[in-house]
């Protein structure tokens, strides 16, 4: 991690971890950009040592240590003020005189963005960087400058520079000058002789050329120890670009010009201020996103701890402060519907890297289920090693709950439809043997065996069976469709020639037809066509196509039935002119129980449970009905069924098929 248990304070007054989600992308830690070779002296030795150690290795600042300790820094500036301004020689004052103490510094494994926000907040250029209190190197602006620099900031120098640019021709002394920077808290002066640049005389400049080099400042002249040529830059550049070229130069601070007219000068500490201006509005508007997601959002360091939540995390959970969870293991085991699963959890997080819509199930503060999805990934500091996870919880809760009712309303209804079969099969079992004996009585009556009929007597007693057929026809009806739904039809298969089954439909129907005038015909090839049937079930469904044609076919109507060999299947086809269906009733004709409406015709409802047999019983045949209608163009129902073509090497057998229950949720409408 950055820094194990450490935390800043953030934009909005909020308590960040040092490598905050918001980050575009993963800063390098200080660590990984400081300089390691560090100079330094001790407090008794003389400032000119100390000048000259800078100077010979192009460094801005030394170290001051006493006893391993950092005692203080000593800085371009230190000298400037306190040897080139006082007009002293640098080998009579000692480096305790000229110091900076006591000293800000750094821990090693802190961001780049954090050591930042410590530079701004003091006003410091340079940070020592200690581990365990022991100096490991130092971090200066121009590092975190770099460090930073990866934001385009797209302000232009001229709204950064600054505009007091003071002055100087070449002729005047160093110790002039120094005073003129020293009394207004500059860096530089520009030396030019009427509107032509002649150089910039810098820090660096007296600190190499006067102070190391043991000149007298009341004797050098400025143009003997300024910097030229000057680096200028133009006022609509870009910050970013300005910082690119200070880097590439490496120089800290560019003459700004408009039309080849000085108008100012920008420092790398200008450049600084500007790009982490750029990063903060960047952390805010993070922040923001986060702060008002409607998502959870945590991170944690690699001991698996807290080290941020926002405000959707807590609101699922049911906790008021962010300090119940910061700085405790993530998702602790009173949030868990099941605890061990957390063991689990946490063994993933930590090994897996990325985790994507793992769901769990938690519990709030007030012991309501929360029912979470979430997706998580590694972070990664700026030299890429693995310093914690981030990771985002999406409340499932609203939909798991409506599964979950879903589920139990639906195995409701599976009881509910299994007691519905097993009380139809019970009932139509106990009414088939009190019909059968009725049925006998009456036949047995109509046939004399009780004396002779009187005429109204023997039509009462002709209506009276007619109904006795159709309540038997119903029981059938509600015995077959209870074996479908229990999975249980015993089919006795063999090759059946589809023909002689139409003839024999034709010949049980042609008196229904012409009894209501409508005329029946049918048309099939010579040659015998072989289907893998049971003959009666395959029976049973055309004479169902075939009634229903002729009851919903007003008078003077047709249907016709063809019947034709279609590359391996055999085809049958039950058309009629009738009124047709509409086409938002074509869907349900062969559900269960459920009838059409507002079917013109002669044609009496019956259980509505016709179509829905056949269909299941072609299914079991491994064949399949379909229909084709519009209401006014008539219909036309197709059965198709695997052929039979070599007769010989299929052997007849009975079986026992295992079919799919019907849904219970969708009871089921048709036509008869």
């Amino acid at each position: 991690m950055a820094s194990e248990g450490k935390f800043l304070k953030g934009v909005a007054g909020r308590t960040l971890p040092e490598h905050f989600v918001t980050y575009s992308h993963p800063w390098a830690e200080v660590q990984h950009i400081m300089s390691r070779d560090v100079a330094t002296v001790s407090a008794d030795e003389d400032a000119a040592s100390a000048a000259r150690i800078m100077a010979g290795r192009n460094i801005s600042c030394i170290i001051v240590l006493e006893n391993e300790s950092v005692a203080g820094i000593v800085t371009e500036t230190d000298l400037v003020k306190r040897v080139v301004v006082n007009r002293s020689q640098g080998t009579e004052i000692k480096v305790s005189e000229v110091m900076s103490a006591p000293v800000e510094s750094i821990e090693s494994n802190i961001s780049a963005f954090d050591a930042s926000l410590t530079m701004q907040a003091k006003g410091f250029k340079h940070l020592p960087v200690l581990d365990a209190g022991r100096l490991v190197g130092i971090v200066t602006q121009t590092d975190l400058t770099e460090a930073l620099g990866c934001h385009h900031v797209e302000t232009t120098i001229a709204e950064i520079m600054s505009r007091d640019i003071a002055t100087v021709e070449g002729k005047a002394t160093v110790a002039q000058v120094a005073e003129i920077m020293s009394s207004r808290n500059i860096s530089c002066v520009v030396v030019a002789e009427g509107a032509e640049l002649k150089g910039i005389l810098t820090e660096r400049d007296l600190l190499t050329r006067v102070v190391a080099a043991g000149r007298d400042s009341a004797k050098a002249a400025v143009e003997q120890v300024m910097s030229c040529p000057v680096i200028t830059t133009p006022a609509f550049s870009s910050v970013f670009s300005a910082g690119k070229v200070m880097e590439r130069m490496h120089v800290r601070r560019l003459v700004v010009t408009d039309d080849e007219r000085l108008c100012g000068i920008v420092t790398q500490t200008d450049v600084f201020r500007a790009i982490k201006e750029k990063c903060r509005q960047e952390e805010e508007q993070n922040l923001k996103l986060l702060e008002e997601s409607e998502y959870g959002i945590y991170t944690t360091n690699l001991d698996g701890n807290t080290t941020y939540v926002n405000p959707a995390f807590m609101r699922m959970l049911g906790v008021q402060d962010n300090e119940e969870l910061v700085g405790q293991p993530l998702l602790p085991e009173r949030f868990w519907v099941n605890p061990q699963e957390r063991v689990q959890f946490m063994y993933e997080l930590k090994e897996a890297g990325f985790i994507e819509g793992k769901e769990l199930a938690l519990r709030n503060l007030r012991g309501g289920r929360v029912y979470v999805a979430l997706m998580s990934t590694f972070t990664r500091s700026g030299s890429g090693r693995v310093n914690g996870s981030q990771g985002i919880l999406r409340d499932i809760t609203e939909r798991k709950l409506a599964a979950e009712e879903l589920r139990q309303a639906h195995e409701i209804l599976r009881e509910q439809d299994r007691l519905k079969t097993e009380f139809t099969s019970t009932i139509s079992h106990e009414l088939r043997t009190p019909l059968g004996i009725l049925k006998n009585i009456i036949s047995n009556a109509r046939a004399g065996c009780f004396g002779i009929l009187q005429g109204e007597l023997s039509e009462n007693l002709e209506m009276v069976e007619r109904h006795i057929d159709r309540l038997a026809k119903l029981m059938s009806d509600f015995l077959d469709i209870s074996k479908i739904e229990a999975g249980k039809m015993e089919m006795h298969v063999v090759p059946v020639g589809i023909q002689s089954v139409i003839s024999e439909v034709m010949a049980q129907l042609m008196p229904l037809a012409a009894a209501e005038n409508i005329e029946l015909n049918c048309s099939m090839p010579h040659c015998d066509l072989l289907v893998r049937a049971d003959r009666d079930k395959i029976f049973r469904v055309l004479t169902n196509l075939v009634a229903n044609a002729i009851k919903f076919v007003p008078a003077n109507g047709h249907v016709h039935v063809c019947a034709r060999d279609r590359q391996g299947e055999v085809y049958v086809e039950v058309a009629d002119d009738g009124p047709g269906i509409d086409k938002k009733d074509i869907d349900k004709i062969f559900d269960r129980f459920v009838q059409i409406e507002k079917i013109v015709g002669p044609g009496k409802h019956g259980t509505g449970l016709g179509l829905s047999i056949a269909r299941k019983l072609v299914e079991l045949h491994g064949g399949d009905i379909r229909v084709e209608s519009a209401p006014g163009a008539g219909a036309s129902f197709s059965l198709v069924l695997p052929g039979c073509p070599d007769e010989s090497q299929y052997q007849e057998r009975s079986k026992t098929v295992t079919c799919q229950p019907l849904s219970p949720a969708g009871k089921e409408n048709n036509l008869e």
